[in-house]
């Protein structure tokens, strides 16, 4: 019997992998806006927009 390869250690940002495009994109502006404070301020900002267009 051979012995058997170590497989590598996952990095952390092997999570990344599964993220895409857009969804990666969201996902870097919340953690900015949080990062920053901004995110209560915007998302009052945001709502009267989110209820006009429904």
């Amino acid at each position: 019997m051979s012995p058997e390869t170590p497989r590598p250690a996952p990095t952390r940002f092997a999570w990344w992998k599964g993220w895409k495009g857009d969804k990666l994109l969201q996902w870097l502006t919340q953690t900015a806006e949080e990062a920053m404070g901004l995110d209560y301020e915007l998302s009052q900002l945001r709502a009267p927009n989110l209820k006009q267009e429904r």
